[in-house]
């Protein structure tokens, strides 16, 4: 392991039961990087993504944050350094949106404190960044799924965290919003050194937005390197068996894929 490292795994695996999710992964992240996570549906990655966290626990392995095996960590000292924004997130009736926002806070105020103007500048700013100031007294069974999304994703960002976990984190966002928060968090890793690992589905924005991809197949990961390296029709037919090609698009100055529609 080298001191640099984020998070070390070492012969990690998970499972349900008896069945099998994650298998010897070996693997090591470092800071000030986009990291996309990549794959078939049930291949592992919101697990891989729970086990950063300390949601759960492995099986066999290690699994260290900054030199440091995770689960010496405290429950409030890990939400000081990760924040998640899941797939689904149950806001419940009687919430607002900055109530919402200001979940992500809660790590960082004491217990029985009232939020402090810091807390607040935080709030403030997250849902400035996502635009949706207007929407702070709004109750969230009045909001779409995607105003909804936006506002867990504004918590994850009032969190100030140096690492942002996206697990599917634009699923339910159309393209502009989906490109906004793209934008915002490749920024607070270019600008403020910030790590982010996104379950990403899409090809074409993780091509777009990744430094570096993590392909995984059946529990394994079956190829990892910087994007431009990996992000090739061969590794593309290895993991989801499918035909693909991949050629840079001057419009986005970046590579994009496509696919092979009829067999």
């Amino acid at each position: 392991m080298n001191n640099a490292d984020l998070f070390t795994l070492r012969d990690v695996s998970f499972a349900y039961g008896p069945t099998p999710v994650l298998q010897d992964v070996n693997l090591s992240l470092v800071p000030g990087k986009f990291y996309g996570l990549i794959g078939p549906n049930g291949c592992g990655k919101t697990t891989f993504l729970d086990l950063l966290t300390g949601c759960k626990k492995q099986l066999t392995g290690t699994i260290d944050y900054k030199a440091k095996e995770l689960s010496h960590y405290s429950k409030k000292s890990l939400a000081q350094q990760l924040a998640l924004v899941p797939q689904e997130f149950d806001t419940g009736f009687g919430f607002t949106v900055e109530e919402i926002v200001l979940m992500g806070r809660h790590p960082h105020i004491d217990r029985f404190s009232a939020p402090s103007k810091q807390d607040w500048f935080f709030v403030d700013q997250a849902m400035k960044c996502i635009g949706i100031t207007g929407l702070r007294d709004r109750y969230t069974n009045s909001l779409s799924g995607g105003q909804k999304q936006r506002a867990v994703v504004a918590r994850a960002l009032a969190q100030n965290a140096p690492v942002l976990l996206f697990d599917e984190a634009t699923s339910s966002l159309d393209v502009k919003y989906t490109l906004q928060i793209f934008n915002i968090a490749r920024k607070l890793v270019q600008m403020e050194k910030r790590t982010v690992i996104a379950v990403i589905h899409n090809l074409n924005l993780a091509a777009a937005y990744c430094d570096y991809s993590i392909f995984m197949k059946e529990g394994r990961i079956a190829q990892h390197g910087p994007t431009a390296d990996t992000m090739t029709a061969e590794t593309i037919a290895e993991v989801f068996d499918v035909q693909a090609k991949v050629v840079f698009d001057p419009f986005n100055q970046t590579r994009q894929v496509s696919f092979q529609y009829f067999e």
